[in-house]
């Protein structure tokens, strides 16, 4: 659609829109068929969350989430799709070789729980260490700086130097430290206990998409902020994305 509509044109094309897709919804929702009640959630769902983004896009500063970075993992929500588009609320790896603070949009391949029927194709991929481990590094790198803290109270030579006041502030401000890091790690530990351990990436499903859709990282205190695949799993779905799109005859001349 290219020219402007007249207002009384714009009224009767907006309500012809809302009468379609209510008669869509009231439809699902009266059918006896649970997979169109289902569907009848989800779009419900899905108007509401992307009326939000609208509202939110004018006033949208991705600058202010942090920093995506190659291998970084997000959680996204693809909203509602159609045929067999991948939709609704997934993790998915940053592709992005480099992606500034100020770029609206990230392109990511989104990821999944490992089921037992799961096989590795050119479309979806099992992945050698996934979600959870990424997380288990990060839970394991939080404990350990927080020992170190909790232990450099009593082995550090710098705080028997100090008088009693400025001791006594760095011993409070390590302690604080040291448990902010382990409040964090509690954090991604009950992330984990919702994770099955494998996962598969739907390289297939590679898409670019607006920073609006992602739900976390949102904030330097977010779980997944700083969680990365591994290299070898980046590897791995960099390996399946290039043979899945890219031409042989392509790759020789580059």
């Amino acid at each position: 659609m290219s020219k402007r509509m007249e207002p009384e044109e714009l009224q009767r094309h907006v309500a012809e829109a809302l009468h379609e897709l209510d008669s869509l919804l009231a439809s699902w929702m009266n059918s006896p068929d649970d997979a169109d009640q289902k569907r009848a959630q989800l779009l419900s769902y899905w108007v509401k969350t992307y009326t939000g983004m609208i509202r939110r896009e004018n006033n949208f500063n991705p600058a202010a989430i942090p920093r995506l970075a190659r291998r970084q993992i997000v959680n996204v929500d693809f909203g509602f799709r159609v045929g067999s588009e991948l939709g609704g609320l997934h993790y998915a790896v940053v592709m992005d070789k480099e992606n500034g603070p100020r770029g609206d949009t990230v392109t990511v391949v989104p990821l999944g729980s490992l089921k037992e029927h799961h096989r590795t194709s050119r479309n979806k991929i099992i992945l050698e260490d996934g979600i959870y481990s990424a997380l288990e590094e990060k839970v394991n790198h939080q404990m350990k700086e927080a020992r170190e803290l909790i232990n450099s109270v009593s082995t550090d030579e710098r705080l028997k130097q100090m008088d009693e006041k400025a001791r006594t502030e760095e011993v409070v401000q390590r302690v604080a430290t040291a448990k902010s890091k382990l409040d964090s790690a509690q954090a991604s530990i009950s992330k984990m206990k919702k994770l099955k351990e494998g996962s598969v990436a739907n390289v297939s499903q590679i898409t670019t998409i607006s920073k609006l859709r992602i739900k976390e990282p949102t904030t330097p205190q977010a779980v997944l902020n700083g969680v990365k695949v591994s290299e070898c799993d980046m590897e791995q779905i960099e390996k399946a994305v290039v043979g899945l799109y890219i031409s042989k005859g392509v790759l020789k001349n580059i």
